[in-house]
């Protein structure tokens, strides 16, 4: 801008010499050209000074890592020096293979100002660098800072969270340890009272939690909220006390933290500590304080002294130590992991153990995404119109035509019929296909509910499919603060393709309300975009369920405001329709534990049994392709974990539709579909009396891979691999739970003549070798082979010197509560 006025200033001033008369006047003209010259080359530099280094902070995601497909916060300070500024903050991020996504919020900061913004962004490929730009009103763009040194999750790791004041005192949790599988790969971030994020979907980034030494107190309400909905949505939280504990606790909410602390005192015997985590400990004592809780159960005990309590919450876990973990001895002790990995190991459900181990396992390789273009308009027309009107068209111009001007004796007529009859039939095809695709913009809608276990509160995900039905650039705009994202088709290990050569995909806005763009977008099209809710009000699902002798019996109450259809409740591989419940109603249940998982597979929604009518074949194929990538690909496992109470999953559809009021182009739809499906479970009470059987799906059987050599579970089925003739399995049965059963018997069944098995006798501190493949445990030799840690260990070992694998033990329990 200064070039442009020095310039103008020269041409007015070389005009007015022209004109002018005198040398002396000619030389004052010459200093004033100068000294215009130098003032607008001087604003010129004030203006570029005023531009520069205006974005003076950026992080993205956490310490510039991020979680594939997850939501990204990208922060931002502006340092206004200059004057007003208006307009965006934008990031560009990878969307699919070949597009990228532009996510933006307004900004406005008043002149020399600081003002800090955050980005909310969903990264759906692997990227090493981004894009953050500060565009004005007038779209120019007046700074860009490009981040390159960003870090990614990859599909073997997680984000653990260190929530303290002194990181030095958990230092050793940066750390992972090689030969544990839960604390081997994953990515230490260090967070505070200032970084702790307040919005649920963010926190979603973590896997664990560790909570020490921190005041609470202090937190920001929106963070306790997201931190408790963490948690109830699956989340695992670790919490150190000891003396700290008053502050640490002080400001967490009583539903999800349900213990109390009473006076500090020091632990004298640490051989608990010692023997759970196979390490010594160099120290005398332990501070720590009295754990006092009516919910959970003690994981960890020291002569009736609480040292590690565990509370499910919803569908999250919150363990508790009576000690703080970052003071000695537990600081310089070498087993201050080990004692969490083997808790964790222990106490966790098997789906959740195997999603920190490996979090790809969870990974839906059918997104809902991939089903929004199940609509009439999106069908193709039939092959055998289009082939029909084809052929005819083929016949009336070719033959028919040449025979009808021969015959009027005037094919010079061809120029013009020809060119005619293709308009005609042009104008057919269009008008066939306008009656198939309509003009109208259909939204399509799919959602997904996790209900929180215990709670009318919900997680909603719903994918917004819009079909439309011209070309054009369509906004869509969003009543809700909800959190959009655009793109799919994750594909682990996959970069990115630069940014400026891969086409934009939508653009996001966010805010009081959200929007998204989509320009230039083809005739007959569908666009799609997700909108992540949290804690939304849908209801429950109530259930008085008992577990007795293999079968739970009860009453289950849909207390949602959806009718449900299909329902279905499932434990392990036992399965049992219900049908459709209305909103209000009970239904008896009685579930037989000896059914099998694939049965309910072919069951639900079989293939060639749908309505032969269009719209309900479409509703039913959407609800089998859900079930399928939902629930049945996560297997048969049993959501179960020792101390607490015994939990069935179910699964329901309803007629679903986006909860938000949606317009596009400032209107509504014209046509508005949905589906949904809802997730969730409920409570089973083991209030039983008389006779006890327990099956083998309720019994938690866990490969001790530190125990064994050169084996590994399959992630997917139930099958343990041996590479070679050295190779064996240690497993060790968990009968904890069990152990207040009269007159129990514990049988282990190994199902193979193939490989040799042994279990360790705690009298002769060994491994010894059984006749069958069934061992009994029962009245006095339980002493012999059941721990103090109330473990069984059963040791299997190969006859055959190539590869082999094996289904682990499976063990069933009968016993009688009188």
């Amino acid at each position: 801008s200064g070039i442009i006025i020095a310039i103008g200033n020269i041409l007015y001033l070389r005009w007015i010499d022209k004109v002018s008369i005198g040398r002396g006047k000619g030389m004052k003209r010459i200093w004033l050209l100068l000294l215009c010259l130098l003032f607008s080359l001087t604003l010129g530099s004030y203006n570029r000074a005023a531009a520069a280094g205006i974005l003076s902070d950026v992080e993205v995601g956490f310490n510039n890592s991020y979680n594939l497909g997850e939501w990204t916060p990208i922060r931002v300070t502006i340092n206004n020096t200059g004057h007003e500024i208006e307009g965006s903050l934008e990031v560009v991020v990878p969307a699919s293979r070949d597009t990228d996504a532009i996510y933006s919020v307004p900004v406005n900061v008043p002149a020399s100002s600081v003002k800090e913004y955050t980005i909310y962004a969903k990264i759906q490929r692997y990227t090493r660098s981004l894009d953050i730009s500060l565009v004005g009103k007038n779209n120019k763009v007046i700074e860009k800072s490009t981040i390159k040194t960003l870090t990614h999750i990859t599909e073997q790791g997680y984000m653990l969270g260190i929530l303290t004041e002194d990181n030095a005192s958990l230092g050793y949790w940066k750390d992972g340890l090689d030969t544990h599988p839960i604390f081997s790969d994953y990515q230490p971030i260090s967070l505070s009272v200032e970084s702790l994020p307040d919005r649920a979907e963010v926190m979603d980034n973590f896997g664990i939690i560790v909570l020490n030494n921190i005041e609470t107190g202090n937190l920001r309400e929106k963070q306790i909220s997201a931190l408790d909905s963490w948690v109830k949505g699956g989340g695992i939280l670790i919490i150190g006390t000891g003396p700290n504990a008053r502050r640490t606790l002080s400001g967490l909410s009583p539903g999800i933290i349900p213990v109390t602390t009473e006076t500090t005192k020091n632990l004298e015997s640490l051989g608990a500590l010692e023997a759970k985590a196979g390490r010594p400990i160099s120290g005398d004592s332990l501070p720590m304080v009295d754990l006092k809780s009516d919910k959970g159960f003690v994981v960890l005990q020291e002569d009736d002294i609480p040292l590690i309590s565990l509370h499910s919450v919803g569908g999250g876990f919150v363990y508790t130590s009576a000690f703080d973990l970052g003071t000695e001895p537990i600081l310089s002790w070498p087993g201050n992991k080990v004692l969490w990995e083997r808790v964790l190991s222990d106490t966790l459900p098997y789906q959740r153990v195997m999603s920190l181990q490996t979090p790809s396992y969870m990974y839906i390789n059918t997104t809902p995404q991939d089903l929004l273009g199940n609509i009439q308009a999106m069908e193709l027309p039939p092959a055998s119109i289009i082939l029909f009107i084809f052929l005819l068209y083929l016949g009336i111009t070719g033959p028919l035509n040449y025979i009808v001007l021969k015959k009027l004796d005037k094919r010079e007529w061809s120029w013009v019929t020809i060119p005619a009859l293709s308009i005609i039939f042009a104008g057919i095809i269009y008008g066939f296909g306008f009656t198939t695709k309509g003009n109208e913009t259909i939204m399509n809608t799919i959602s997904i509910v996790n209900l929180h276990d215990g709670s009318s509160q919900a997680e909603l995900r719903e994918h917004v499919g819009v079909f439309f039905p011209g070309r054009g650039d369509y906004i869509i705009d969003i009543d809700s603060s909800s959190l959009v994202s655009v793109g799919q088709d994750m594909d682990y290990g996959y970069y990115h393709q630069a940014s400026d050569t891969a086409q934009v995909e939508a653009r996001v806005t966010q805010g009081g309300s959200s929007r998204v763009e989509f320009d230039n977008v083809n005739v007959w099209m569908m666009k799609a975009f997700m909108i992540d809710k949290q804690l939304v009000d849908m209801g429950s699902v109530d259930a008085e369920l008992t577990f007795n002798n293999n079968e739970i019996t009860g009453r289950l109450t849909n207390n949602t405001d959806f009718p449900l259809e299909n329902f279905v409740l499932h434990l392990g591989s036992a399965y049992q329709k219900l049908g459709n419940i209305a909103s209000g109603e009970s239904k008896n249940v009685s579930l037989d534990l000896s059914g099998l998982y694939n049965d309910m597979v072919d069951d639900v929604f079989p293939y060639g049994n749908f309505s032969t009518d269009a719209s309900e074949y479409r509703k039913q194929d959407i609800r089998r392709d859900l079930f399928w990538s939902l629930v049945a690909d996560q297997g048969g496992n049993v959501d179960y974990s020792p101390g607490s109470n015994l939990k069935a999953d179910f699964f329901a559809f309803f007629e679903g539709g986006a909860e938000d009021k949606v317009r596009i182009n400032n209107k509504e739809p014209d046509k508005a579909e949905g589906s949904g499906i809802i997730l969730g479970t409920v409570d089973i009470g083991w209030n039983m009396t008389g006779p006890v059987f327990i099956p083998d799906e309720l019994v938690r059987v866990t490969l001790e891979e530190e125990m064994s050599h050169n084996v590994k579970q399959d992630q997917h089925e139930p099958y343990t691999h041996f590479y070679d003739y050295d190779s064996y399995a240690v497993y060790s049965v968990d009968l904890d739970p069990f152990l207040d059963l009269e007159d129990m018997v514990v049988s282990i069944e190994t199902g193979s003549d193939m490989g040799k098995t042994t279990i360790y006798n705690s009298n002769e501190d060994e491994f010894l070798e059984v006749d069958g493949n069934t061992i009994y445990v029962f009245g006095e030799n339980m002493d012999w082979y059941i721990g103090d840690n109330n473990k069984a260990y059963i040791k299997l070992e190969p006859l055959q010197h190539e590869y082999m694998a094996f289904v682990p033990p499976s063990v069933t329990i009968e016993g009688r509560i009188d």
